[in-house]
């Protein structure tokens, strides 16, 4: 519940400021939306190639692979017989170069299936393998071939130098065939494997087999109908880099908001009223959400379902709602990097849900859903940096935590609260007589114990031990340099905090009665930098309490003030002291006297007294006392003259000593005191 209340306020006070940065929400909506419909207005400048007819080439002599060019190449054969091997010679004769060839006994000797049998010539570095079916004993009974001889050629798959990105980039988007001086096919190796076996059966019937003559009719493949679209190579080598561009400046914008509360100390300041990090951290990552979720939504319409000019969309062939469960994970990725940095394709039918777990190549072993999932991981993995550092390294104003604190039971663990009146009475071991003696019947609403402060080489609280009770206004007082200011600080922070806890309508009467209460009725609609000092001395007090806070502090609050003003604000102390514990400062004795319950009195960095008015007056007297240090050798009148030369006020209660008194009383010191 605790939680949920923080998480609600933070998410107000994000969007509330939001709101009131219009020129940046603008900059971090528009930028993206502006980047992706340059792209959508860019993109009937690049033209669509339709080719409708099936392409035709003229035939051609047939050509060789480029993988038997290299002269010590071995081509290996199987079953080897002597039928077998007589066409493999004929075969190796019939290339302008010499190779060399390998038969085997019978392809299951090798221990290989279809699946294996690349594998194994990948390894054994041969670039070719002809596997002759219909060879068998029985076949070879009279010595030879059979006339219906079948075989297959298997090839190094490793030596096709295909290149399926090019072939296939982005289906149903093709290219046109290839190039006639790119010799990746197999018709050269079966015109020559056709020639061997004709030769072989002319030296069967005892002809010369290289006396003969062959006519070859080829016919290249037709080529289907392609479009060939360049956008796809543009998309290709920048889309992840256009991307970033389009949200960069929503990053650094998000960015710097979160560095603006670290650096005001604004984070630091909330974490002391007892806010949560992570309801802090949540409440970045929904609000942000918040207004980055339709940005994407947009973005997503605007790539993959926006076209003009009967131009395909620039993303035609993704999902729309993949695509924008992508840009989720991008943008989720997004936020985390930002909360990392304040603390330091396709195939045929286009990528669906269906098929995104598919690489788009086969050569290829990255798909969509790796993407997404390296991004979840990203995010995950981000947050779990910034949760660490920002524990470890929390900036100039936080309080780091040792490298290991996670690890600690007690960070995880939350000890239970204990109750002020359980702690040791205030004073317990203070006997001083400038102490008065603390009430047993109250409970202190705050309480410090030897609070202490250093700033180089100089103690500037010294041990401040106080109790301040419930129901009453304590009041500390000292000159300025005393230490007043820095044990405010020490006790609240140094920021002021817009975190509350009314609901809605009692918020607005709370602060509609204080503002009038205070005079700032008129003032409402003013925003405060447009409010002189007087006023915007009102308002701080007016923020102070309005939520109704069980303990105010307030640090010299009526400085600056008019004397209506200042009566306007004691008024409303007094008033709401009975359900809160009240502290303040002043350099006013009568502004003490008048409103302090209890009054200590601080100098140097020490609390030298402590009571209620009655009790220090008591003390210390109502008047003024004057104490001279004189020699034991002076005038008297010449000491009344100095004092009324100075004007200063004869307010003695006695003289504890007169002229006749010190001749008559004669002592060892040197000195005498008035």
């Amino acid at each position: 519940m605790e939680i949920r209340r923080q998480l609600r306020l933070l998410l107000w006070k994000n969007l509330r400021i939001k709101v009131r940065q219009p020129i940046t929400l603008a900059a971090e909506v528009l930028l993206p939306l502006l980047c992706a419909l340059l792209l959508v207005v860019l993109r009937p400048a690049v033209k669509v190639k339709v080719v409708n007819e099936t392409l035709v080439r003229p035939a051609h002599d047939p050509i060789f692979p480029t993988y038997l060019r290299n002269k010590d190449s071995v081509i290996a054969y199987a079953p080897k017989t002597g039928a077998t091997a007589l066409v493999m010679k004929l075969f190796r004769e019939s290339f302008l170069r010499e190779y060399k060839t390998v038969g085997f006994s019978k392809m299951i000797g090798l221990g290989l299936v279809d699946k294996t049998v690349t594998e194994w010539l990948e390894m054994k570095k041969i670039p070719l393998l002809i596997e002759f079916h219909n060879v068998t004993n029985k076949s070879l009974q009279h010595g030879v071939l059979p006339t219906n001889l079948l075989y297959t050629l298997r090839p190094r798959v490793g030596d096709l130098h295909l290149d399926l990105a090019k072939t296939y980039p982005f289906p149903p988007y093709n290219w046109p065939p290839r190039s006639e001086d790119d010799r990746l096919g197999l018709s050269g190796l079966q015109y020559l494997l056709g020639q061997a076996v004709a030769r072989y059966w002319a030296v069967q019937a005892r002809r010369d087999p290289w006396a003969m003559t062959f006519r070859v009719q080829a016919q290249s493949f037709p080529f289907p109908a392609y479009r060939e679209d360049p956008m796809v190579l543009i998309l290709q080598n920048t889309l992840a880099a256009y991307l970033v561009t389009s949200f960069l400046g929503s990053v650094i914008l998000f960015t710097k908001a979160i560095v603006v509360e670290k650096q005001f100390k604004l984070k630091e300041t909330m974490k002391l009223v007892g806010m949560k990090p992570s309801a802090y951290w949540l409440s970045w990552l929904l609000s942000s959400s918040l207004y980055f979720t339709p940005v994407l939504a947009v973005y997503t319409f605007l790539m993959s379902v926006v076209s003009l000019d009967d131009s395909p969309p620039v993303l035609a062939s993704i999902d729309p709602s993949l695509f924008f469960a992508f840009m989720l994970c991008y943008g989720l990725a997004l936020i985390t990097f930002c909360f990392l940095i304040s603390t330091f394709i396709n195939r045929d039918e286009g990528t669906r849900w269906t098929n995104y777990h598919l690489p788009p190549f086969p050569e290829d072993n990255l798909s969509l859903r790796d993407c997404m999932l390296m991004l979840l991981v990203d995010s995950l993995l981000h947050c779990v940096l910034a949760w660490y550092l920002d524990h470890v390294k929390p900036g100039e104003h936080g309080i780091a935590k040792v490298p290991w604190f996670c690890f600690k039971i007690s960070y995880w663990v939350t000890p239970g609260k204990g109750s002020v009146s359980d702690l040791p009475r205030l004073y317990s071991e203070i006997t001083k007589m400038c102490f008065e003696t603390e009430p047993a019947d109250m409970e202190p609403g705050v309480q410090i114990v030897k609070l202490r402060k250093v700033f180089g080489n100089k103690q500037v609280v010294r041990g401040t031990t106080l109790n301040m009770y419930k129901g009453q206004i304590f009041v500390l007082i000292g000159h300025n340099g005393s230490g007043k200011t820095v044990t405010i600080g020490m006790i609240t922070g140094n920021c002021n905090i817009l975190l509350k806890g009314l609901s809605g309508r009692e918020l607005t009467e709370d602060v509609h009665a204080i503002a009038a209460e205070m005079g700032l009725g008129h003032k409402f609609n003013t925003q405060a930098r447009s409010l002189c000092a007087g006023h915007k001395r009102r308002l701080s007090v007016a923020i102070a309490i309005v939520g109704k806070p069980d303990v105010v502090i307030l640090d010299e609050p009526t400085a600056g003030m008019d004397p209506e003003a200042r009566r306007d604000t004691w008024l409303l102390l007094k008033r709401i002291r009975k359900d809160r514990t009240i502290l303040l400062t002043t350099h006013f004795m009568d502004e003490a006297d008048l409103l302090g319950d209890r009054i200590a009195i601080m100098d140097e960095g020490e609390v030298r007294c402590c009571g209620t008015p009655a009790f220090l007056k008591d003390l210390y007297g109502s008047g003024f006392h004057l104490v001279i240090t004189v020699h034991q050798e002076f005038n008297i009148f010449d000491l009344m003259e100095v004092i009324h030369e100075h004007r200063l006020p004869f307010l003695f209660h006695h003289l504890t000593c007169s002229l006749e008194e010190k001749k008559r009383r004669k002592k060892d010191s040197p000195l005498q005191r008035f």
